[in-house]
C-alpha cells in the first residue's frame, strides 16, 4: 500500500486507486485533523499509540502510514475514514452518504454492486428513450 516517492511523481490522481490517493493525502490529513482538535503530536501519540516520531514523518510526508496506524488515529480521534476520503476528493453531501452506505457494505455486497453498476454502465445507451 505504501508509495515510493518515485511512484508519488509518475502517479497521476486518475491512476491511483482511491485508498492510495487517500494516503498520499494522511499526512495534511492528520495535521489538520489533530490542529482542529487542539492536540499536539504528543498528545496524539499518546492517544493512539502511534509515536510521536511516525506522527511527524507522516503529516510531513517523509513517511507513508498503514492502514494499521491510521485507523489507531481515526480511532484516537473519533473520525472516520470518510473524513479522509473527503478530504482527498473533496466530495459534496450526497457523494459522502454514497460513500458512507458502500463503506457499510460487506466485500461481497460492494463486489456485487460494483458488477451490477458496470454491467448498467456498458449497455446504459439499451435503457435510454429518446
Amino acid at each position: 500500500m505504501n508509495l515510493s516517492q518515485n511512484q508519488k511523481k509518475n502517479t497521476t490522481k486518475n491512476d491511483l486507486s482511491m485508498l492510495e490517493l487517500c494516503m498520499l493525502d494522511a499526512g495534511t490529513f492528520i495535521r489538520e485533523l489533530r490542529q482542529e482538535q487542539h492536540l499536539t503530536q504528543e498528545e496524539l501519540s499518546f492517544l493512539s499509540g502511534v509515536s510521536v516520531t511516525h506522527i511527524s514523518q507522516v503529516e510531513n510526508h517523509k513517511k507513508n502510514i498503514s492502514v494499521t496506524k491510521l485507523n489507531q488515529i481515526l480511532t484516537a480521534t473519533n473520525a472516520l475514514y470518510t473524513d479522509l476520503i473527503d478530504t482527498a476528493y473533496k466530495l459534496d453531501d450526497t457523494s459522502r452518504a454514497i460513500m458512507e452506505l458502500l463503506l457499510s457494505f460487506s466485500p461481497k455486497e460492494r463486489e456485487h454492486l460494483f458488477h451490477f453498476l458496470t454491467y448498467y454502465a456498458q449497455n446504459i445507451h439499451q435503457h435510454l428513450v429518446f
